[in-house]
């Protein structure tokens, strides 16, 4: 039930890694097209803004993991091991040995010179390495869903933004969309209980139908929502990566990129590094290069959640007079969309325009 909206830079990344052709191109989604609103106001933009043939792909993430894993059972040098948990990490430094030892729960004891933590929000790799994390509740639950409408979605993403949270639409081929709906938890129970029947009216309603009649709906989920920020991304001969060091809000479809785009600025930096991978140095590198790009876009976004959220008709208006001031905005709603799709910024290589 799960997809991610991936940028146009981590396409690139990932189609130079070998890894997009491993993906089944008639489940892709298409996006061309953005369209955000909240009562009369509204804020489109679609690929020719920032001059790209479109904005991204929605992709479902158990079709992305797959294709990853199985590019790397592929390599003569990767060795997958699916079936331990990590019990202890001992960092061992001396004059003759500088090193990680991992204990397994299975028994099983391992050495290396650079341990990545890509282990998720409640990563025991940063809870061993003694990183600490501060956490927020959003006060939210994502309902998901796969969802066949009465139009076809046009390659076209539609949020609307609702008192309790974000309604979206991604498109996914033909008349399918997959649905993120952040609400209050319990609402998200109540539209998880609903039948099919009237959870489709309620939806309708809801996306003010803008895709027509909502014709069925797949099975249902929901998680919590929370913020995430890791105090530091590194330790001795240790790096996190994606939610292990930060945990943002779904409403900008930017947790994956971010996520992958640490992977890609780490793995650059080894590959650039002829010397020892868990050099203190080289891993400080690391750290200030992602902290400043990843700080400031969680930031912008925990701003967006609390904006649209707060009650009140100041607030309201300054939304709504936001969105209508974006969108008369040529180069503001270039700039914005730009850093968005991954075609500007400080970008790994992999993710550059060759």
């Amino acid at each position: 039930l799960r997809v991610s909206t991936l940028s146009v830079g981590v396409i690139r990344a990932l189609q130079h890694l070998g890894v997009w052709p491993l993906l089944n191109e008639t489940r892709l989604g298409r996006l061309h097209r953005m369209r955000v609103w909240e009562g009369g106001s509204e804020l489109c933009y679609d690929s020719a803004t920032i001059g790209a043939a479109e904005l991204g792909r929605v992709v479902e993430n158990d079709a992305l993991v797959n294709a990853l894993a199985a590019h790397c059972a592929a390599a003569p040098n990767v060795q997958i091991d699916t079936g331990a948990n990590l019990a202890k990490v001992q960092q061992q430094d001396g004059e003759r040995t500088q090193r990680v030892d991992l204990h397994l729960d299975d028994g099983m004891h391992l050495v290396t010179r650079l341990l990545v933590g890509a282990d998720g929000g409640e990563s025991v790799v940063r809870r061993l390495a003694g990183i600490n994390a501060w956490h927020e509740a959003y006060g939210q639950m994502a309902v998901v869903a796969n969802i066949v409408t009465e139009r076809p979605n046009r390659h076209e993403a539609l949020q609307r933004f609702l008192p309790d949270g974000p309604l979206a639409l991604l498109p996914l081929p033909g008349r399918a969309s997959a649905l993120v709906w952040s609400t209050r938890p319990e609402h998200a129970a109540h539209l998880c209980d609903l039948d099919d029947s009237a959870f489709c009216a309620v939806l309708q309603e809801a996306s003010e139908r803008r895709l027509g009649a909502v014709c069925s709906v797949g099975p249902r989920g929901r998680f919590a929502l929370r913020r995430l920020a890791a105090t530091r991304y590194v330790a001795d001969r240790i790096a996190l990566v994606g939610d292990a060091a930060h945990v943002v809000h779904p409403l900008a479809g930017l947790g994956a990129n971010l996520a992958l785009e640490d992977a890609f600025a780490l793995a650059e930096l080894l590959t650039a590094h002829s010397g020892d991978p868990g050099d203190s140095a080289l891993l400080r590198r690391y750290e200030r290069w992602r902290q400043s790009q990843n700080v400031p876009v969680t930031a912008v976004i925990h701003s967006l959640d609390r904006l649209f959220r707060h009650p009140g008709q100041a607030a309201g208006a300054m939304r709504r007079g936001g969105l209508a001031l974006i969108n008369r905005l040529p180069g503001a709603k270039a700039f914005f969309m730009a850093h968005a799709c991954g075609v500007a910024g400080d970008l790994p290589r992999l993710m550059r325009q060759p």
